[in-house]
């Protein structure tokens, strides 16, 4: 795939070999078709397609810790759920203790700015990801 341009869709099937890649910790596409018996242009002729390989994904997450939200998309948004839950109830323990004053005491405040700064936890996991 050396040198040719991806379309949006052959993109993405790309992406998602890398993260089937990194969930069985091989390097290269040909080293995960050995592992998983797989023939050995599989990858190439699925990101050719631009064919998302749901039952790969699925079977991965059988195999290994990872979600599929994560294997698809690149983003595990229970995760984001749960880092923007627990920011809301710090600064809810933040506001309780006077250390947040004045319009930001109420929950929808609060809330906003958990999603703020969820935002900006989103943000910081997309550049680890581009930086792997």
């Amino acid at each position: 795939m050396l040198g040719k341009t991806l379309t949006a869709e052959q993109q993405q099937v790309s992406d998602i070999f890398k993260r089937l890649r990194d969930a069985y910790g091989v390097n290269k596409n040909a080293a995960l078709e050995r592992h998983l018996s797989l023939s050995n242009s599989f990858c190439t002729n699925t990101i050719n397609r631009g064919s998302i390989p749901y039952q790969l994904i699925h079977q991965t997450c059988l195999a290994t810790n990872f979600s599929f939200d994560y294997l698809l998309n690149g983003t595990d948004d229970l995760d984001l759920v749960t880092i923007e839950n627990g920011l809301l109830k710090s600064l809810s323990a933040l506001a309780g203790s006077g250390f947040i004053k004045g319009d930001n005491n109420n929950v929808g405040a609060l809330r906003k700015l958990a999603k703020i700064q969820c935002e900006y936890v989103e943000k910081e996991f997309a550049i680890q990801k581009d930086n792997n």
